[in-house]
C-alpha cells in the first residue's frame, strides 16, 4: 500500500475491504454518504436513493473520455490517441441523440423478444460446459464452466468464432484494464489496451466486410445491414459498440454466474429451496444481483451544479456511484445483508437506471437462468472447496466483484 493510500480513510485496494465490502458500505452511508477520495478527488456515493437520483439525473454525464486522457502524460495520451475514434461512439459514453440513435439499434437486438431466439443455443453451451463437471470430486467452476459461458454465447450471437474467445477476451481484458482502475502502470495498461483495440478493430472490419457481402442470421449481420431501414451506425461507432458488448456481455455474466453460485453454497437452506421450488429461479436470480452487483462502481461526470447532502457538486467533477452499496441500504430493503431468494422488493440498481441502463439485461437474465438450471439438475450436492486451500481469492478490484477461482466439491 502507498504511502498515500495510508490516509484513506476507505481504501478500495484494501485486500480485507475487496473480500468483504459491504461492512465498510454501511459505514459510509452512515457517515460519509458524500466522500471525497483525496487520492483521485472523484466523490462517492453509496446511498440508493442519491445513486438513483445521479442514475436518472441530467445534471450528470456518462461522456467520460476526456477524464480517461487526463490520467495521462502528454507522451502517453499520444500513445493512446488511437482508442480515442473508438472509445468515444461507445453507448457507454454517449449523451444525446448519438446516445439514443445507437441505444435504439442495440436495444432491439437485445430485447426480450429477440433473444429468446437464442435460448436453445445458450442452453446448448450451458450443457456443454457442465458435461466437463466430474460424477464426484473436486473442479473450479470459474475456470471450467462460468468464465467461459458469457463469451461463448456472445460470440455465437454476434456470429464470431468460439475459437476466438481466448484471444477476444485477453483483448478486451487489456481495454477494460485502461478504462477503470486496475494493477499496474497506466503506461503499460495504455500500451496494451492500444494494441488490443487495434487488434479487435481488424479482426472486426474483417467480419462487418464478410456480413456486408453475404449477410447471416447474427447480430453484426442485422447492425450491418439496418441502414437499409435507414438506422444505421457507422464504422466506427459499429466497432465500438461491437467491442462494448464483447467486454459488457462477458464480465457482467461472469460474475453474476460466479457470485450465485458462492452465495447458494454459503446458504443451503437457499438452495434447497431453490430445488425444491424452481419457478423460484428468476427471483433467486434478482437476489443473487442484488447481493452482490457484479459492478459495484460506476462512475458519472458533473455538467450542473448540484448538492448533495449539504455539499455541492460542481461540473466537471466525477462521481463513483456506489451500487454494491445501494443494492444493500438498510432504508430501502429489509434485512439487506441477508440472502433471501423470496425477497418481496426486487428494485435492485445493478444494472444502472435510467437512459443508460444495461441494455444486455435481458440476456444476462437468460445466461443465468439457463446455468443455475441445469447446474442443479446436473449436480445434486456440491459444496464449497476454498477453506482447504486458504480461503477465496478475490480480484483484486471492485470494478467486477468475483472470486479468481471457485473451488468445488461435487458429491
Amino acid at each position: 500500500m502507498s504511502s498515500l493510500n495510508l490516509h484513506l480513510q476507505f481504501d478500495f485496494h484494501d485486500p480485507a475491504i475487496i473480500a468483504d465490502p459491504y461492512p465498510t458500505y454501511a459505514r459510509m452511508r452512515r457517515n460519509n454518504p458524500v466522500w471525497e477520495n483525496p487520492a483521485s478527488r472523484s466523490f462517492t456515493l453509496t446511498r440508493y436513493r442519491d445513486v438513483e437520483r445521479t442514475l436518472k439525473g441530467s445534471e450528470f454525464s456518462n461522456h467520460r473520455i476526456d477524464d480517461l486522457f487526463a490520467r495521462l502524460t502528454p507522451c502517453d495520451k499520444a500513445t493512446a490517441e488511437p482508442m480515442r475514434p473508438l472509445l468515444e461512439p461507445r453507448l457507454l459514453f454517449t449523451e444525446g441523440e448519438r446516445h439514443l440513435r445507437i441505444k435504439k439499434l442495440l436495444t432491439h437486438c437485445f430485447s426480450q423478444d429477440h433473444i429468446v431466439n437464442y435460448e436453445v443455443m445458450i442452453r446448448e453451451r450451458v450443457s456443454l460446459l457442465l458435461h466437463r463437471l466430474p460424477d464426484k470430486g473436486p473442479f473450479d467452476l470459474i475456470a471450467g464452466v462460468t468464465n467461459l459461458l458469457p463469451g461463448m454465447v456472445i460470440l455465437s450471437l454476434l456470429g464470431l468464432q468460439v475459437q476466438e474467445q481466448e484471444e477476444m477476451k485477453t483483448w478486451t481484458d487489456n481495454i477494460y484494464a485502461w478504462i477503470g482502475h486496475s494493477e499496474g502502470s497506466i503506461v503499460e495498461r495504455t500500451r496494451k489496451a492500444v494494441d488490443s483495440i487495434q487488434g479487435l478493430r481488424k479482426r472486426l472490419l474483417e467480419h462487418i466486410e464478410e456480413v456486408t457481402r453475404f449477410p447471416r442470421h447474427d447480430m453484426i449481420s442485422a447492425l450491418v445491414h439496418a441502414r437499409e431501414e435507414g438506422d444505421f451506425l457507422d464504422e466506427n461507432e459499429l466497432v465500438a459498440n461491437v467491442i462494448g458488448i464483447v467486454n459488457a456481455g462477458q464480465e457482467t455474466t461472469a460474475c453474476l454466474l460466479a457470485n450465485g453460485t458462492l452465495r447458494l453454497i454459503q446458504h443451503p437452506l437457499q438452495m434447497e429451496l431453490l430445488r425444491q421450488r424452481p419457478e423460484l429461479i428468476n427471483a433467486a436470480i434478482e437476489e443473487m444481483l442484488r447481493y452482490d452487483a457484479p459492478a459495484q462502481f460506476i462512475a458519472r461526470h458533473v455538467v450542473e451544479p448540484i448538492e448533495i447532502h449539504s455539499r455541492t457538486l460542481h461540473p466537471g467533477n466525477v462521481i463513483a456511484l456506489g451500487l454494491g452499496s445501494a443494492n444493500r441500504d438498510e432504508e430501502i430493503f429489509e434485512n439487506p445483508d441477508t440472502f433471501e431468494i423470496e425477497r418481496a422488493h426486487k428494485n435492485h440498481l445493478s444494472f444502472g437506471h435510467g437512459h443508460h441502463a444495461c441494455v444486455g439485461s435481458a440476456l444476462a437474465r437468460m445466461e443465468s437462468k439457463a446455468f443455475f438450471q441445469s447446474l442443479l439438475e446436473r449436480c445434486k450436492a456440491f459444496s464449497g472447496n476454498w477453506e482447504s486451500q486458504g480461503g477465496l481469492k478475490w480480484r483484486p478490484t471492485l470494478s467486477f466483484r468475483c472470486p479468481l477461482e471457485l473451488p468445488i466439491m461435487i458429491g
